[in-house]
């Protein structure tokens, strides 16, 4: 379907930005609006429009959250059935293998990324003492 209007697609690439934009946020409030005829939902989508937003000037990535979102429960019921089964607490993580070298894993992970923002910022600082 999309081959005969590639001509179109490419015309509406060149509308200036300041026009573009009050169009699509009227077709993206309305859509929200009609979809339960609610207030609160074009509330909540404006909400959640100036925290994507936000994330988005903070160089947050966004794919990491709704993973976060998605697994996050799912993660904490597991976690709380193994401590509940296991005698030894949070060693239950690091008896097993397979589970040590996964925990392991994650922890070279998290060390090195908060080595790399270290380094990140020790080299900003000296940046700036030298100009």
């Amino acid at each position: 379907m999309n081959m005969p209007l590639v001509g179109m697609w490419a015309k509406i690439a060149m509308i200036p930005y300041k026009l573009l934009f009050p169009i699509i946020l009227m077709v993206i409030l309305v859509g929200t609006y009609s979809l339960n005829g609610s207030l609160w939902d074009v509330g909540l989508m404006l909400i959640f429009g100036v925290i994507g937003y936000i994330l988005k000037k903070l160089d947050i990535p966004v794919s990491a959250m709704i993973v976060t979102f998605i697994l996050g429960s799912q993660l904490e019921t597991s976690m709380l059935q193994s401590l509940s089964i296991s005698t030894d607490g949070f060693l239950i993580f690091f008896t097993q293998p397979i589970s040590a070298v996964i925990m392991g894993i994650a922890l070279i992970i998290f060390a090195a990324s908060i080595f790399s923002v270290v380094k990140n910022k020790r080299g900003n600082l000296a940046d700036d003492v030298e100009m």
